[in-house]
């Protein structure tokens, strides 16, 4: 195992709501990866789009490879099959990871998930699988569950999926919104790479404290 990787599975709903937010949610993804670019050690990303499909136009990049997301690689379109994106992603990326040798696993897996509606679209999975699927990784993998969400309670729809609340929050369903989507996940992320490879500073350890509900407020605060 590789303390100084993470893998990061980001999973973007791109389902037909988001058209009105198409540029800005591009913009907040680019400037994701853009961040991580400076945090001590290694990430591999994979980037998941869904809606009432599911598709993976980034498969586990060394972040720093990451191409941009633009017009056309993310299109809005369909419906919000939540729950099948988020069991394949589990199920896909912890099979990945098992076939790798031992010197190139990652020592932490994070799922970094937005989502801009309800649930409405699974066939594959349901709410109690998902529950106990995010419970047996969070639990005896140690995988974090980082979930972001418009025009709904995150928190509520978090807690229903068994993740850790203190790493969800809701987020406007505006311009503004989407960028704190970016920069929140953003922060938080990055002080989950530097503790699990043990190089922590200031504002790694200050956003350690934060529930990631008080870093999207601290970022909607901040002048644009």
């Amino acid at each position: 195992m590789n303390l100084h990787l993470t893998e990061i599975a980001y999973i973007l709903d791109r389902s037909g709501s988001m058209q009105p937010m198409q540029e800005p949610a591009i913009a907040a993804f680019n400037d994701f990866v853009k961040s991580q670019l400076d945090v001590p050690g290694d990430a591999r990303l994979t980037l998941i789009q869904f809606d009432d499909a599911y598709e993976v136009p980034i498969p586990a990049c060394p972040i720093q490879d990451v191409p941009q997301l633009t017009a056309a690689t993310y299109i809005p379109r369909g419906s919000t099959a939540l729950l099948d994106a988020i069991g394949r992603t589990i199920q896909e990326t912890d099979r990945r990871i098992q076939a790798l040798p031992e010197s190139s696993r990652p020592g932490k897996v994070i799922l970094a998930i937005f989502t801009d509606g309800q649930e409405n679209a699974s066939h594959q999975y349901t709410t109690p699988h998902i529950s106990d699927l995010i419970r047996l990784y969070r639990d005896q993998k140690n995988w974090d569950f980082l979930f972001l969400a418009a025009n709904q309670d995150a928190i509520a729809t978090a807690a229903s999926l068994r993740m850790d609340i203190s790493l969800s929050g809701t987020v406007d369903f505006t311009p503004r919104g989407m960028k704190t989507t970016g920069s929140a996940m953003a922060r938080k992320i990055r002080s989950i790479r530097m503790k699990a490879s043990g190089q922590m500073d200031a504002q790694a350890q200050a956003d350690d404290t934060k529930t990631l509900e008080e870093i999207v407020q601290e970022e909607e605060k901040k002048p644009q």
